[in-house]
């Protein structure tokens, strides 16, 4: 499937057929906008892999910021087409969740529509579950809406990191007046504050030890020990813990508990950093924009095709955090109504983290040989996104060592 996504105008998809020999598009064919060519671009699929070329259009075609020239060029799945004017995201279709808010989870990428899946098939159930996903990811969005689901009791959030072991255990588990230094009252602790409910735990890779194994066994046994008692309470309690994606290298490292783990990740959903749901950047754009709007006032930011290009392409390593922060600076810097361009966009950007396009000297030392690069492609089935992955470098770093070597 091709998703266009900017500009709002021009949003829709194109299923894409697998039995035509090549699938041209354009202007009232599929990408209606007044800087699209009639016949703009074809796709045809070619064994395992797609294939994409322009077809003489007047105002190009750019498969993940590289223009088309030439021969037909590898398309995969989350490639990014920018067509005259437009933004499009090859997608695979994805099923969806029933009964999940996709205001509360917004985003139509088929990694959002597995959470959404995820989520309500969980909900019908009492299982525990474990978001991993990298910070900024929405994991407490996802949380909520799993508690929403449930229907019942209150929902309990809890940050686990930087906490010592005695005030984590207290906090979650209660404590009498006296049962330590400083415990001038007592304190029914979160679980029990949580009965009926949900209790989010976030960073749960943080906790100390000595409290994951206290934590085991309330999620084994459903019962509550404060410190200082000998009192056991019984609690009804789902549990969403989150944490980084890294969680199972800290149980081979033996810094999380393997069982704690094991009790956690019965069931597991993972929440997909912005650059696996590129497609659903202009939308997130809007939406945190319309909270600064109704804060401060004035018109929405306006985004060239290029700034908004560029903006699918990047990493954003604080993924919807990076986002709000861009666009908060942008209207700062600019005002509302702006038109932001590649270079306004470039000068809010994470200071000093590299960007998609960057090359380094290093990029240049460990550049392989055509017999390497054209392996890696093959292997791969000519997909140049996982090509990346398999030699730790952007795409656009890929296609420029395929023009090197003359290889489309």
């Amino acid at each position: 499937m091709l998703r266009v996504v900017h500009p709002p105008e021009a949003a829709g998809t194109v299923a894409l057929d697998a039995d035509k020999a090549w699938q041209v598009l354009g202007r009232g064919a599929g990408i209606d906008h007044p800087t699209v060519s009639r016949e703009h671009l074809a796709i045809r699929r070619r064994g395992m892999v797609l294939e994409v070329e322009d077809r003489g259009s007047h105002n190009g075609t750019w498969l993940d910021g590289a223009k088309l020239e030439g021969d037909p060029a590898f398309l995969g799945n989350a490639s990014v087409l920018r067509v005259g004017d437009t933004l499009a995201v090859v997608e695979p279709v994805e099923a969806d969740g029933e009964g999940v808010d996709r205001d509360a989870l917004p985003g139509d990428a088929p990694p959002m529509r597995a959470l959404r899946a995820i989520l309500g098939r969980v909900a019908a159930g009492s299982t525990h579950l474990l978001l991993l996903g990298e910070t900024g990811t929405g994991k407490e969005l996802a949380a909520r809406e799993l508690h929403r689901l449930r229907g019942r009791g209150p929902l309990v959030t809890f940050n686990c990191a930087g906490l010592s072991s005695q005030l984590a255990d207290s906090q979650l588990f209660g404590h009498l007046k006296g049962a330590f230094t400083g415990a001038e009252a007592a304190h029914d602790g979160l679980f029990r504050r949580a009965d009926g409910g949900t209790l989010f735990l976030d960073e749960v890779a943080e906790l100390d030890p000595q409290v994951q194994a206290k934590l085991l066994r309330v999620l084994e046994t459903g019962e509550v020990q404060p410190l200082g008692s000998d009192r056991i309470t019984s609690v009804d309690v789902r549990v969403v813990a989150a944490t980084q994606p890294d969680l199972p290298d800290l149980v081979a490292d033996g810094r999380f508990r393997r069982d704690l783990y094991a009790r956690l990740a019965l069931a597991t959903a993972v929440v997909p950093p912005l650059r696996e749901r590129r497609g659903d950047l202009p939308m997130w754009i809007e939406r945190l924009e319309r909270r600064w709007i109704a804060e401060g006032g004035g018109a929405p930011l306006s985004w060239s095709p290029e700034a908004m290009q560029d903006a699918a392409l990047d990493d954003w390593p604080d993924n919807l955090r990076g986002v709000d922060r861009v666009v908060y600076q942008l209207r700062l810097r600019h005002g509302g109504g702006a038109t932001v361009t590649r270079d306004l966009l470039r000068a809010v950007l994470s200071p000093g983290a590299p960007r998609s396009g960057d090359e380094t000297p290093e990029t240049k030392l460990d550049k392989p040989t055509e017999a390497e690069l054209v392996a890696a492609l093959e292997a791969n089935g000519g997909s140049v996104r996982a090509t990346a992955r398999h030699f730790g470098r952007d795409r656009r770093q890929i296609y420029r060592w395929m023009e090197a070597y003359g290889l489309r």
